[in-house]
């Protein structure tokens, strides 16, 4: 065994040479990185988790990352703090939907006769196409609420 590491020059008093946390015989047997530089990647990119990500290979750390992200999102929303939280946003979100409906419907319909109005070369008609309304007291169109 000294003989292996006398020709790579690493030291045989020392499992890891270039203390990258690999073991100098992990790192010329299975990585294929040189022993004696903690930079070298080796012929695949290993984290210090072990799993290789290389092009050959589906991309486990992505996954677990993915996974460990989760299992925490999961662990606040049983948490008081988290389903206060959760509670607050999902108050917020349907506030605005429900606000915006009806802020929505309000401004297309016409002040006096309450029909659904839309804008066409810049005159307001009804659903009939029709422009007229009888209920408006200022002149015979629609008209949208003023702010």
């Amino acid at each position: 065994m000294d003989s292996e590491e006398d020709a790579l020059g690493t030291d045989p008093t020392d499992p890891d040479t270039d203390g990258d946390g690999f073991s100098d015989g992990l790192e010329t047997n299975e990585l294929g990185s040189d022993p004696l530089d903690a930079n070298d990647p080796g012929v695949g990119s290993t984290g210090a988790s072990g799993i290789t990500d290389d092009d050959s290979s589906f991309p486990t750390g992505g996954l677990i990352a993915t996974a460990v992200g989760l299992a925490a999102a999961a662990g606040l929303a049983l948490t008081g703090a988290g389903q206060r939280l959760w509670g607050k946003i999902s108050q917020f979100l349907a506030g605005s939907i429900f606000g915006f409906l009806i802020l929505g419907r309000r401004k297309n319909r016409c002040e006096h006769c309450g029909k659904r109005v839309t804008s066409q070369e810049g005159i307001l008609v009804d659903e009939d196409d029709n422009y007229e309304c009888a209920d408006n007291p200022n002149g015979d169109h629609h008209q949208l609420k003023r702010k």
